[in-house]
């Protein structure tokens, strides 16, 4: 462990404004790591100069963490900052200065030669948040949920559901509040971690998926069993984990846009987005590599069909305006489970596309569970 104790901060952000979305959930991960950090929105000192703001966080933070994007790389301030690091801290610079790749980018040989923490393409997620959190100084806190990476969604309202199939009428307005959700399905790595826990109510088996891949999203779940995998989670972070509701996923999906897909209006672009029926070679896909929609989520379209908290209901008629979930009179759950999103099995599916899956007497229907999957979210 290192000590940090003679520094007023454990780390200072040095981020480009543009990035700021990503480097707010960075922000809240390193919180609940016990990570003090400073950053410059809540912590500089107003009608002070920048400047004087800027030197005053790197003298009084063990490390000043780069968050490397286009956009910083492009930045002057953040130029400055590097510069006035090294005229602070010459000795210690490469000690106390840690480079994060965020995006890829060409970086400037005095960058090439630090040793970086690599979130553009990591082979493994949740080992680079360790690493991160080590490098800090910390030990990380043993908390699976902390890994999950967590996209918060701002409230606000918005028009769900369209007028192109009957189960998604009517449109009607929702107004939703803040939120997170994860940013991309579950991983069958995560799953595995979590199924290997203490049972609350159910078994889980950890090698449940069809399709093998540890960066693939987990596949072959029922809702019981994603159920259960929330249960075990919120159990062990102490945090209320669960599915999204249909009007959360739905938007999260849309993330502000009113187009059929939460890229345009038509599929001609899908696959830039997605993996389904056109280029998924018949199974599910590594999450993350296709490009996310406007909030920074992956995978809303295609790849796994995605659990929801509602129990189906044909029409939206009597629906929660509120952005909570649906559930029949009886709460039986009898007439089956709304899923989200489309699979990697199916044509284009856009952004109010819902699909029924029923609990019971599943030879019904035709839907095989390897194309089911899930992503959680925390209130």
């Amino acid at each position: 462990m290192i000590d940090n104790s003679t520094y007023q901060y454990d780390v200072f952000i040095s981020y480009s404004s543009k990035d700021r979305p990503w480097v707010k959930d960075l922000l809240r991960v390193l919180e609940q790591q016990k990570i003090k950090a400073c950053i410059d929105y809540r912590d500089f000192t107003e009608g002070m100069p920048s400047i004087k703001n800027i030197e005053n966080a790197v003298l009084n933070s063990h490390k000043t963490l780069l968050i490397l994007t286009p956009n910083y790389l492009t930045s002057g301030w953040t130029e400055f900052e590097h510069i006035l690091l090294q005229t602070l801290d010459p000795a210690n610079q490469k000690l106390r200065l840690l480079p994060l790749l965020k995006e890829r980018c060409e970086l400037p040989l005095r960058l090439k030669v630090l040793t970086y923490l690599n979130f553009a393409s990591p082979e493994d997620e949740a080992e680079e948040w360790k690493r991160l959190v080590t490098a800090l100084g910390k030990q990380p806190i043993i908390d699976k949920g902390i890994f999950f990476d967590m996209v918060a969604i701002p409230g606000g309202s918005f028009m769900m559901g369209s007028k192109e199939r009957d189960d998604t009428q009517p449109v009607h307005k929702v107004t939703v509040s803040p939120f997170y959700i994860a940013k991309y399905p579950v991983t069958q790595e995560q799953w595995k971690e979590i199924a290997q826990s203490k049972k609350i109510d159910i078994d889980l088996d950890p090698n449940i998926s069809h399709f093998k891949g540890n960066r693939n999203p987990v596949d072959s779940v029922t809702w019981d069993m994603a159920m259960e995998f929330c249960r075990r989670l919120s159990e062990s972070t102490g945090k209320d984990y669960r599915l999204p509701s249909e009007a959360e996923w739905e938007y999260a999906c849309r993330a502000g846009t009113t187009t059929r897909f939460h890229f345009a209006d038509d599929h001609r672009e899908m696959g830039k987005y997605a993996w389904y029926y056109g280029n998924s070679n018949g199974q599910t896909q590594a999450v993350g590599r296709k490009k996310p929609n406007q909030w920074g989520l992956y995978d809303m379209h295609g790849n796994v069909w995605e659990w929801c908290l509602d129990d189906w209901q044909r029409e939206y008629n009597n629906r929660p305006l509120d952005g909570g979930a649906w559930f029949s009179r009886d709460n039986s759950h009898e007439g089956g489970k709304c899923m989200r999103g489309g699979s990697w099995f199916d044509d284009p599916c856009h952004s109010a596309i819902r699909a029924l899956y029923g609990l019971y007497h599943r030879e019904n229907y035709d839907c095989p569970l390897n194309r089911i999957g899930f992503r959680v979210v925390c209130s």
